[in-house]
């Protein structure tokens, strides 16, 4: 949620004003989604069933298959797009798993978490998260290259300055409508900010900066990136022992910061399958791992063990993955086809107007130009899914006093639905004025991050200095 990686660093540095009115400019309030299935799904559809009912055959061109993008580069341009598509799928999760939870604290879903919502609720708690910690330990290893102090001050400094600044402003928020919150506003929580988060939905950052200095401390000791995948399920043994109960954020970081481990050890591997696997494997592996995870959630419930807990996370994960590979794959083989103006024929199907050539043809097409509609906005929201995560916990509890106050409306189905659009809209809605008024640090810190990280990157530890103060007298008298 907080790594936006590209792959290869720019040779050229642009000012931070010409940052922003870019990304302002590339920014728009709505994915363009069905303005791609119009590009691309629709001549496709037309070019496909021209081929398919005409006598001619189409001619078959193998075109030459890009450089596959991996994760330890870093270049503009070529952004990995899995990633932000996973994002973008759970971050909707996020803000439908608080806005149920809310309603359930505030007693306006009275199921006692065993009906609809409650279920739907569980479910999606067993691998929304970890699917974010994993994500971000992606892409620990190629930044850690930098150096130790480059990673840590550029990571810790992206997550510390919107903890605080929106530890304020939800104190701010939570004062000015006490009267329609679920608790009354606590001035001395906020004042432990630096010891227990206080927003709800907080301590994923804090959370997160704490695995940041384990894996940095881990590397610095051990240079090794499977060493830290075997401490941090070594903290998760202890964290299921109940060791860090009088520090909850330490417990959460303990549990989570596994999951950070698979994406730093295994993220390499889960790329080149992403890219290399064909698209019909990745949705059955998708699609298998749903129905596994739904089946055992079923069995186990929440009553599940520590040990059970990280496996069907994991599965979650790894379903997860492979669906937002799916629908990159088919977003990158779409656009392709209509670059190229062919379209691949399978082995057998030389006769045309068949019926059921013509079902199957229909239904690829129809199923291509549902993923055109779909990715786009998926990576969109992946994209700004750390601005979503921190705003939408206000946003969405905007309509419930209106709808239940003034409008006496109760149904946990219109609550349900106008909070989790409002939270997600509003978001957009949000980020883009903040881009329109190019005041973008109400979620990013107005500090250069990436020329003090490369100052930072410059401080040497003190046997560097004396291995290079050494080298030098030895140079000076050998010239001598």
């Amino acid at each position: 949620m907080v790594d936006h990686v590209y792959l290869k660093r720019s040779e050229t540095t642009t000012q931070p004003s010409q940052r922003l009115t870019h990304r302002s400019r590339t920014r728009t309030l709505i994915p363009h989604g069905w303005q791609t299935v119009i590009m691309f799904g629709y001549p496709t559809m037309l070019r496909t069933l021209g081929g398919r009912f005409s006598n001619s055959q189409p001619s078959h061109v193998r075109q030459p298959s890009p450089t596959t993008p991996t994760i330890s580069d870093h270049r503009p341009g070529t952004r990995i797009d899995w990633p932000d598509v996973a994002k973008g799928a759970c971050i909707l999760l996020v803000v439908l798993g608080h806005v149920i939870g809310g309603l359930q604290s505030a007693n306006l879903i009275a199921d006692g978490g065993r009906g609809l919502y409650g279920t739907v609720r569980e479910w999606v708690y067993l691998f929304h998260m970890p699917v974010f910690f994993m994500i971000s330990g992606l892409f620990f290893s190629a930044s850690i290259r930098k150096g130790i102090p480059s990673f840590l001050f550029t990571r810790l400094a992206g997550l510390i300055y919107p903890y605080v600044i929106w530890t304020l402003v939800i104190a701010v928020c939570h004062w000015l409508m006490a009267s329609h919150t679920n608790s009354p506003p606590d001035l001395s929580r906020v004042l432990r900010l630096w010891y227990e988060p206080y927003g709800y939905g907080l301590w994923f950052l804090y959370a997160l900066a704490i695995i940041v200095v384990l894996y940095a401390v881990t590397r610095a000791a051990c240079g090794s990136d499977f060493t830290f995948l075997v401490v941090t399920c070594l903290f998760y043994a202890l964290s299921a022992c109940h060791l860090f109960d009088s520090w909850p954020i330490a417990q959460k970081a303990s549990c989570c910061a596994v999951y950070s481990a698979f994406g730093v050890v295994f993220g390499e591997r889960m790329n080149r399958a992403a890219t290399s696997c064909k698209s019909w494997v990745l949705g059955c592996v998708c699609l298998t791992g749903f129905a596994l995870l739904t089946v055992l959630f079923s069995l186990c419930g929440s009553k599940a063990g520590p040990i059970a807990a990280v496996g069907l996370a994991s599965i979650g994960c790894v379903s997860v993955w492979a669906g937002a590979a799916y629908l990159a794959a088919a977003e990158r083989h779409a656009k392709g086809t209509t670059s190229s103006g062919n379209v691949r024929e399978e082995a057998g199907s030389r006769q045309s107007g068949r019926p059921a050539e013509i079902a199957c043809t229909i239904g690829r097409s129809c199923l291509g130009c549902l993923t055109m509609a779909l990715t786009p906005g998926l990576k969109y929201l992946g994209s700004i899914s750390l601005e979503i995560y921190l705003a939408h916990s206000l946003l969405s509890t905007l309509p419930r006093p209106i709808l239940t106050g003034m409008l006496h409306i109760r149904s946990p189905h219109v609550l349900v639905a106008s909070g989790f659009l409002t939270g997600v809209i509003g978001s957009i809605i949000l980020v883009n004025v903040m881009d329109w008024v190019r005041f973008p640090y109400l979620f990013r810190s107005p500090l250069p991050l990436r020329d003090a990280a490369s100052r930072a990157s410059r401080i040497h530890c003190p046997s560097d200095s004396v291995r290079g103060l050494t080298a030098q007298l030895t140079h000076n008298r050998s010239g001598n």
